[in-house]
């Protein structure tokens, strides 16, 4: 499956913007706002912003549509960081 892509920032540190793949869990066909994974690949990209966090820890990222999300880190690879809205 396709992820969307779009431009996602980390609330306080506005000044470090990140292109992701984020993926909302649907049912029934709707869009449904119990659980967002959002998957930041690290090549280009100013990932060393997330180098102190460890699994399960909390950032606030903004959508392109302005809205603030609390996502929590449930994994990384050696070419991604992968976040969800529910540890």
């Amino acid at each position: 499956m396709l992820m969307p892509s779009g431009q996602f920032y980390i609330l306080d540190k506005p000044e470090h913007s990140f292109s992701c793949n984020y993926q909302l869990d649907t049912v029934a066909d709707r869009a449904f706002e119990s659980r967002m994974l959002l998957e930041i690949q690290k090549e280009n990209q100013p990932v060393e912003v997330f180098a102190p966090l460890s699994i399960g820890e909390e950032v606030v990222f903004v959508s392109p549509s302005g809205e603030a999300k609390n996502l929590f880190l449930i994994s990384e690879t050696d070419s991604h960081f992968i976040f969800s809205s529910r540890a």
